[in-house]
């Protein structure tokens, strides 16, 4: 689809989910939300590509995942990482809030990379 963006659906969540990064999932509707949101989700997606895989679930195609994760309003945001649900919401806010969510993730990662480079540094 887009360069950060994969297309989601049941055939291909597993394999998302699995990788070391965490999983961003935005549900959106091609008819309705898909352009009005099209836009932020691409830029979030650009500016944390090497933190996080971004896809996007057509909710009219894949219900299945929608009701899984209990998506009620469009958009909707998931974000799993290590196999557990770290972000879920709907709506209007969604995005600003998986921004937050987003920054708190990449936070968790840099007191890991800092202790390593100094353990490093004391060989």
């Amino acid at each position: 689809m887009l360069d950060n963006l994969v297309n989601v659906s049941i055939v291909n969540f597993e394999k998302l989910i699995s990788s070391e990064k965490p999983a961003v999932l935005f549900f959106l509707s091609e008819s309705y939300s898909l352009q009005k949101y099209l836009e932020p989700i691409k830029n979030l997606s650009s500016k944390y590509c090497s933190h996080a895989l971004f896809g996007l679930v057509n909710v009219e195609e894949d219900k299945e995942l929608c009701n899984h994760f209990g998506i009620t309003s469009l958009p909707g945001v998931v974000i799993i990482k290590d196999g557990r649900l770290r972000f879920n919401s709907s709506g209007e806010d969604s995005i600003q809030g998986c921004k937050k969510a987003i920054d708190d993730l990449v936070s968790e990662e840099k007191p890991k990379s800092s202790l390593l480079k100094r353990l490093l540094k004391t060989k």
